[in-house]
């Protein structure tokens, strides 16, 4: 049991904000699935991350910023601690929708319109701040109640600006 506490609490934390628009995304049988959402929000470390570390601060320029990450499959770097796709990109295009932009990659609610990915690997369950005063030290600074605190920032965002498709706009 002790050796569980010290490994890092892989977080797969998938929320889809559904809404009664059919998406343009949809294929085949997952069109009716489809239909019934327009965003996904994943919350967690390395095993969903799809570029947020690459960009803190503290981990950018990390080993997913460099090659062989992302070869194969995108054939560049992609951000990911991984050579291919993660859970949430199956996830994402099962649904029919395309990739929630990273948390650090988008500024505006246009950016978010398809949901967001607050995953950074090596983030934690519990605080920083709670794990040093145990005697444990984190790498990254980003724990669960900072991808739930960036996702109250990116509800807000949605809420105060009414998206409006490019293609509508004037």
């Amino acid at each position: 049991m002790a050796q569980l506490s010290r490994i890092p609490v892989a977080l797969l934390l998938v929320l889809v904000a559904g809404e009664a628009a059919a998406t343009p995304y949809a294929r085949g049988r997952d069109a009716q699935l489809a239909s019934s959402y327009s965003r996904v929000f994943s919350f967690g470390d390395s095993l969903t991350d799809t570029g947020n570390a690459a960009i803190l601060p503290a981990t950018a320029g990390g080993p997913s910023s460099h090659a062989p990450y992302g070869e194969t499959y995108f054939h560049h770097p992609s951000g990911r601690a991984s050579d291919g796709r993660l859970i949430i990109d199956f996830i994402v295009e099962s649904l029919g929708l395309p990739e929630p932009a990273p948390y650090l990659a988008g500024e505006t609610a246009d950016d978010f319109r398809h949901g967001a990915n607050f995953a950074v690997g090596g983030a934690t369950a519990l605080d920083p701040a709670f794990l040093k005063s145990r005697g444990i030290a984190t790498f990254v600074p980003v724990s669960l109640s900072n991808e739930t605190s960036w996702f109250n920032n990116v509800l807000e965002l949605l809420a105060s600006t009414a998206y409006v498709p490019v293609s509508l706009r004037s």
